[in-house]
C-alpha cells in the first residue's frame, strides 16, 4: 500500500457527510471520506475500441445538471451503477433526467442513447447514504442491443485480480480502464489500493478476468497516521448475497396475470419495484383476460403523485382494443374490448406532462402458474430424485410454451446432503417432454439438441467440489462459481426475454445471462417444452423443487 506525505494528502481532500462501512482497521490513524483517488503514478489506460466486448457494454451516464457518471449494461433495458449517481441524499431527490451511451468514446456515440424511465436502489442508501448500499439500477425506455454483463457472487476476494472500466471527469469523455487486485472486504464493500479512480468513474463497474461484475466503484478514503503519513484507497460496493437478493427482486417483473392493483408512478421516480408496471414497456394481457371477480377489467394505480393526475382527461388512444371507465381514488380502471395495440394516455393538472402506456391485447391465452406435468400445492415439494445412484426426475410442461413471449420461472429448489449431482433448467424442442440427456455430470442435458438449459452443480464427490452455474447450448459454458448448497434450501429466479432472445437466472447469490442469435434457427421453431431435471451418477442425493411457477404463454 503506498503512502505519501500528509500535505499531499490534504490537498486533495473533499469531505463528504455520509456514514461509512469499511473492513479497514485504521488503528487509531484518522480517517477522512473523499470522491475517488489516483493513487501513486496515473495508471490509467484509454480505451481504443470502445464497440468490442466488454468494453460496448459500458455506458457513459449523463446526468441533469451538467453531471457524468459511468455504469454498466446488465441487461438490454437496465443499467447497474451507484446510488450517488442517481440519487442525491443531501436533498433526498432522484437525478430528474439520466441518459446513457454505452461504448461511448469522447463525443462518438457508436450505439446510441436510452433515457432512464425507472431507478431503483436500496431504501438503506434513501435513509443514510453509506458505501454499503451505493448501487442502483436504472430501467431504460428502449432496449440497446449492444452486450451485457453478467455479475458474479464471490466467498473470498483475496488478491482477486480486477478491472474498473469507466468515464473519469478529466478524460474528456474517453473510457479508461486498469487492472488491479482486491486488498481488503467484507459482506458489503470492496477495497483496492493499486486502482486510480477519480470523478465520473462513480457506477464503473469492477469486473474479474472472465468479465463478471463482483463490484460498483462508488468512492474513495484517506487514512492519515500520526507519522504524518497517508494512506490512499478505492471502494466499491460488492455485489453478492444482500446486494444480489436486491437486484433479483428488483428485476423479478412480468408481463402477465392479474394486474388489479398494479403500480404506475408519476416523477418523482420514487416507488416500490415490485410489480411496478413502470418497468414493463408494454403491458401484454390475453383476449379472455379476466380479474378477479372474472370481469375483463383491469385496474392501474398511482403509487406516487397521483395529486398531479388529471383525472378528466385519462383515456384509451384505441376504444376497440382497451375502452377507459373511470378513475377513482388513484385508480384509473380499464377494459379490455378487442385484440390490437393502444396507448393509455394521463396528463398533469397543468397539462405539461404526458404519461402513456402501451397495452397490446394478444390472442394468445396467456396462463400464469401453466400446468406441469406432476401435481404439486403450494407448500408441495415435488421429488426430482431419491436418495438413490444414477437416477433423473424432471418436472416438465405438458404443452410447448411460446417464445416469442417473455417468460418467467421461479422456485425453491431444496438440495439434499448427499454428494451428487444437480439440477438443470431446461428448455427444449425435442419430440417428446420426457426425453432427456446424461445423468451425472451431465445434468440431464448433455448430447440433446434443440436445447438450452441452466445447469447447477453441486458436486461434493468431486476433488475439490465443485458449486457451479453454468449455461448449456450443446455444450457447457459460462460457468460461474457458487457457495456450496449441499444440504440448503435456495431460490431460483429464471428469465426468457423474448425481445432480445436472453435467457438469465438469479440463484445463490450470482447471476448471468446468455444470448441466442437466432432463435427459429436453435430450437428449430419457436416453442419448447420448459422445466427442470434432476439427476445424479455414481453418487446420490435427493432433489426437490418447492411451489414452481411458470408465468408464460402456451404456444398455439
Amino acid at each position: 500500500m503506498k503512502k505519501s506525505n500528509v500535505l499531499k494528502l490534504l490537498l486533495g481532500i473533499a469531505l463528504l457527510s455520509s456514514c461509512i462501512g469499511y473492513p479497514i482497521s485504521t488503528q487509531g490513524a484518522e480517517l477522512k471520506k473523499t470522491p475517488r483517488w489516483i493513487i501513486g503514478s496515473d495508471d490509467r489506460i484509454i480505451v481504443g475500441d470502445t464497440t468490442k466486448a466488454p468494453y460496448n457494454s459500458m455506458v457513459f451516464i449523463e446526468i441533469s445538471g451538467g453531471k457524468i457518471g459511468s455504469g454498466v449494461l446488465i441487461s438490454p433495458d437496465t443499467v447497474l451503477t451507484a446510488a450517488h449517481v442517481v440519487y442525491n441524499s443531501a436533498t433526498k431527490s432522484f437525478a430528474s433526467s439520466i441518459t446513457v451511451y454505452p461504448g461511448f468514446n469522447a463525443g462518438v456515440v457508436p450505439f446510441g442513447s436510452a433515457k432512464a424511465k425507472a431507478m431503483v436502489l436500496p431504501t438503506e442508501y434513501q435513509k443514510e447514504a453509506s458505501f454499503d448500499y451505493d448501487y442502483a439500477i436504472v430501467k431504460l425506455d428502449r432496449n440497446l442491443n449492444v452486450g451485457a454483463t453478467g455479475i458474479a457472487g464471490f466467498s473470498s476476494f483475496t488478491d482477486l485480480p480486477i478491472t474498473i472500466s469507466g468515464y473519469h471527469g478529466d478524460l474528456g469523455g474517453k473510457m479508461s480502464t486498469q487492472t488491479g487486485h482486491i486488498k481488503e472486504y467484507n459482506e458489503k464493500t470492496l477495497v483496492y489500493d493499486d486502482l486510480d479512480t477519480l470523478g465520473g468513474s462513480s457506477g464503473a463497474p469492477v469486473y474479474d478476468a472472465r468479465n463478471y461484475i463482483v463490484g460498483v466503484n462508488v468512492g474513495g478514503i484517506g487514512i492519515i497516521y500520526p507519522d504524518g503519513t497517508a494512506e490512499y484507497k478505492n471502494i466499491a460496493s460488492r455485489m453478492g448475497g444482500e446486494a444480489l437478493d436486491k437486484l433479483g427482486k428488483w428485476w423479478n417483473f412480468s408481463e402477465y396475470g392479474n394486474f388489479s392493483g398494479g403500480y404506475i408512478s408519476w416523477l418523482p421516480a420514487d416507488y416500490s419495484p415490485i410489480n411496478n408496471l413502470d418497468d414493463i414497456s408494454t403491458l401484454t394481457l390475453p383476449i379472455n383476460y379476466r380479474n378477479s371477480g372474472n370481469s375483463p377489467w383491469f385496474d392501474i394505480q398511482f403509487k406516487n403523485g397521483a395529486q398531479f393526475v388529471n383525472s378528466e382527461t385519462v383515456h384509451s388512444e384505441n376504444k376497440n382494443v382497451v375502452e377507459y371507465l373511470n378513475y377513482d381514488n388513484n385508480i384509473a380502471r380499464f377494459k379490455i374490448n378487442g385484440v390490437g395495440s393502444t396507448d393509455i394516455v394521463f396528463y398533469s393538472k397543468d397539462g405539461t406532462q404526458k404519461y402513456t402506456k402501451k397495452i397490446n391485447i394478444t390472442k394468445a391465452a396467456a396462463y400464469t402458474n401453466v400446468s406441469l406435468n406432476k401435481n404439486y400445492g403450494v407448500a408441495t415439494a415435488n421429488i426430482l430424485t431419491n436418495n438413490q445412484q444414477f437416477s433423473l426426475g424432471a418436472l416438465m410442461t405438458s404443452q410447448k410454451i411460446d417464445l416469442t413471449h417473455d417468460f418467467v420461472f421461479d422456485t425453491t429448489l431444496g438440495i439434499g446432503s448427499g454428494q451428487g449431482d444437480g439440477v438443470s433448467f431446461v428448455i427444449k424442442n425435442t419430440p417428446s417432454a420426457n426425453s432427456f440427456g446424461g445423468s451425472g455430470d451431465g445434468l440431464g442435458v448433455s448430447g440433446l439438441s434443440q436445447t438450452l438449459a441452466i445447469s447447477l452443480r453441486h458436486q461434493s464427490w468431486y476433488s475439490p467440489p465443485r458449486n457451479s452455474v453454468s449455461f448449456y447450448d450443446g455444450n457447457f459454458k459460462n460457468y460461474v462459481n457458487t457457495t456450496p448448497g449441499t444440504g440448503t434450501n435456495s431460490d431460483l429466479h429464471v428469465r426468457w426475454t423474448a425481445s432480445t432472445q436472453t435467457l438469465s437466472y438469479v440463484y445463490r447469490g450470482v447471476t448471468s445471462s446468455y444470448r441466442l442469435n437466432d432463435l427459429n434457427q436453435f430450437f428449430g421453431g419457436t416453442s419448447a417444452y420448459v422445466g427442470l431435471v434432476g439427476v445424479t451418477g455414481q453418487a446420490s442425493n435427493v432433489h426437490l423443487t418447492y411451489s414452481p411457477r411458470l408465468t408464460a404463454v402456451v404456444f398455439q
